[in-house]
């Protein structure tokens, strides 16, 4: 008796030995994979920005609520350099997530070599150039893992996993405004089963949201000024000059006096411009209502042509998509060096010698264009060909529809948005490949949340 004690006393230890050693073996392959992503940031010499890196730099700084955009990034930012005094921080955290996320799911996919795929998805796709930027679009294709892992996956994840996965879905949710519809626009193809998911997601989320942006003094809301982008898009493709021209003799809208100005006027003059009908109008401090009086009565009074608009803006989405968008070298005039020397002035030579601000980043990417290009078709075609309902695949093009969908609609076709998930394609069909040439294939899970 006391020979069979001492005999499971030791293979406990056995076990335990190798679960601890499965579990270090899977904190390095998260190393591994963040090293992996950061790769063009670490190449550049310094973080990505954008354009709008600036507002979250100033957000991150001040710790006041953009007028244009939520302010959680920003927030993210400052937690990150509050770690560690530099930019290079969020990024390595960014890098982390996203590693951590695609480990998480290959592992339950049963992959063999994640890290090869993950390298893969180095060379090929958006995913390095996403991640090693200041920008919170890396959170988008974080929001499509998190919930496909939380549908189908809920019941195999540990405790800890997934109250991680769940609160990387939440975060992702907070930090950009379409998140919020394209995590429910997508659960509309699920059951109910899937969708309370979504819902749990994006409840906790928008509290969240409301608490914090009145801790901040900016008031309760989840998102504001939206209906300035919609706008935006419907100004760009004539929608609104169309209303004005028909109405404004009957109707005095709050664009009228500008029937001339806005004709063959682009989105972003319109929301950029500083002459623009929309600064004069108030910009970002304007009333809500004026605008969304002018949305509504353009659907109501021309809801054929306004679909026809929407159409047209999703299929042109769905194939837009650029590594190099934005990547340009900014003046010092530009928002993002203006706050990086205020604030990150021990970075700003770092940032000033960096391949961007050179400008020969922008000529990297545009030499890895073709090289995408033809992975992300070569990927799509064979993903539509072999998927399944139920399967990653499946999730993914949900996912990547609805993302094309709903920024084309409610902000306009932009190369950004598309290639914040474009690099979800080759992972999918990678995977799906895999599976399909393994000797032993793994058990499928079912597709118990489709209908």
């Amino acid at each position: 008796m006391r020979q069979h004690l001492i005999s499971m006393h030791n293979l406990c230890m056995v076990r335990i030995k190798i679960q601890d050693l499965k579990s270090w073996g899977q904190l390095v392959n998260i190393l591994f994979g963040a090293l992996a992503v950061s790769c063009v940031a670490i190449w550049n010499g310094y973080p990505l920005v954008y354009h709008d890196t600036g507002t979250y730099l100033s957000s991150s700084y001040s710790l006041s609520v953009p007028l244009d955009r939520p302010v959680f990034y920003g927030l993210f930012l400052r937690v990150a350099r509050s770690l560690w005094v530099s930019n290079w921080t969020a990024v390595l955290a960014q890098c982390l997530v996203i590693s951590f996320l695609l480990h998480t799911l290959l592992r339950q996919l049963k992959v063999r070599w994640p890290n090869v795929i993950i390298i893969m998805l180095c060379l090929l796709t958006s995913l390095p150039w996403l991640a090693g930027q200041l920008m919170p679009d890396i959170f988008t294709s974080c929001l499509a893992i998190a919930l496909y892992l939380l549908v189908f996956y809920h019941a195999q994840l540990r405790r800890l996993t997934l109250l991680s996965t769940f609160a990387c879905a939440v975060f992702a949710v907070m930090v950009h405004q379409s998140h919020l519809f394209i995590a429910l626009g997508t659960m509309l193809f699920y059951s109910w089963r899937g969708r309370k998911v979504a819902l749990a997601v994006v409840a906790t989320a928008m509290l969240l949201s409301i608490v914090i942006n009145a801790a901040l003094g900016a008031g309760y809301f989840v998102i504001r000024n939206g209906q300035n982008f919609v706008a935006a898009r419907m100004v760009h493709d004539g929608l609104v000059s169309q209303l004005l021209a028909d109405r404004c003799a009957e109707k005095n809208y709050v664009l009228c006096p500008y029937q001339d100005s806005l004709r063959n006027l682009r989105g972003d003059q319109y929301l950029w411009g500083q002459n623009s009908p929309f600064a004069k109008i108030g910009g970002w401090q304007a009333e809500a209502s004026p605008t969304l009086t002018v949305i509504f009565d353009s659907l109501r009074f021309h809801p054929k042509d306004n679909l026809v608009a929407a159409l047209s803006s999703f299929t042109q989405q769905l194939v837009t998509f650029a590594v190099g968008d934005g990547l340009k070298a900014y003046p010092e005039s530009a928002s993002v060096v203006q706050n990086l020397e205020l604030n990150a002035g021990g970075e700003l030579g770092s940032f000033q010698l960096s391949r961007q601000q050179a400008g020969r980043l922008a000529q990297d990417a545009d030499s890895f264009a073709p090289l995408q290009i033809g992975a992300f078709y070569l990927a799509l075609a064979f993903l539509i060909a072999t998927c399944r309902f139920g399967s990653l695949a499946s999730f993914v093009l949900v996912f990547f529809a609805t993302n094309a969908l709903l920024c084309a609609v409610l902000s306009g076709v932009a190369a950004r948005y598309q290639s914040r998930v474009e690099w979800l394609v080759l992972l999918a069909a990678l995977v799906q490949l895999g599976e399909m040439l393994s000797v032993v294939p793994h058990k499928q899970l079912e597709p118990i949340y489709i209908e």
